[in-house]
């Protein structure tokens, strides 16, 4: 299995919206233990994810698929979909020195600009990952959330990361769609992890505002979105 995520990188003029910002305060009241991507099939595409660090692209990519299914849609996003969004961040084809992997906030950037697998997202939040309420009202609302983590050697091959007294080492940096509280999907795999585990290796989260997944009301009710969007517009000029 392969990582491919750079390391963190933050917008040095501190624009990246917060999550916390534009949530309701009542909404977290019904968020506990809510897990939407339960109502949906294990994603076991890797996504090309075994053997090139797209990990950056293959999580968005993991999100699209699962909005697909909860829209009663076939998807046309697989590994050779995820390669192709990848080179925009200059991966080449066969050729393995360029397979360099990808910041998350640069991912986030061009998915909500430019649009990746032929959808854009209208927003893009970053998660307070301690805030365990808060990472229940993004899966809840939002339809789950992106984390960022250093991985330790502790975990490889291990559908279960939790913290190891003698954890190996850093493995890498891996991003990771979580599709339920404390479930992520990566590799194809549906994992368990831990609240200690995030805690001690994520380094940064996002969530996602999409009304392809979300239109049918199933989500943004504890989101103020005229918020966010009088916000973005202010960030974004």
């Amino acid at each position: 299995m392969e990582l491919g995520l750079k390391g963190d990188k933050q917008d040095p003029k501190g624009r990246t919206l917060k999550l916390g910002d534009f949530l309701v305060p009542e909404a977290f009241a019904v968020v506990v233990n809510a897990d939407l991507a339960l109502d949906t099939p294990p994603d076991r595409d890797p996504l090309g994810n075994d053997a090139v660090g797209n990990c950056g692209i293959a999580g968005p990519g993991h999100f699209a698929r699962w909005e697909d299914a909860r829209c009663g849609l076939a998807t046309a996003i697989d590994a050779a979909a995820v390669l192709r969004e990848y080179e925009a961040f200059g991966y080449v084809p066969d050729d393995p020195s360029t397979d360099n992997g990808v910041y998350a906030l640069d991912v986030f950037k061009r998915w909500r600009s430019v649009g990746m697998f032929g959808r854009q997202i209208e927003a893009f939040a970053q998660v307070d990952y301690f805030d365990a309420a808060q990472v229940q009202a993004a899966v809840f609302l939002l339809g789950g959330w992106f984390a960022c983590y250093n991985l330790p050697r502790s975990v490889q091959g291990l559908d279960y990361w939790d913290v190891e007294e003698d954890d190996g080492g850093s493995w890498g940096g891996h991003l990771v769609w979580h599709d339920g509280t404390d479930t992520c999907n990566s590799w194809g795999q549906r994992i368990l992890v831990t609240p200690r585990f995030r805690s001690r290796y994520c380094f940064d989260g996002y969530a996602v505002v999409s009304q392809h997944g979300l239109r049918q009301g199933l989500g943004f009710g504890g989101l103020d979105l005229d918020k966010m969007r009088a916000a973005l517009a202010v960030v974004t000029g």
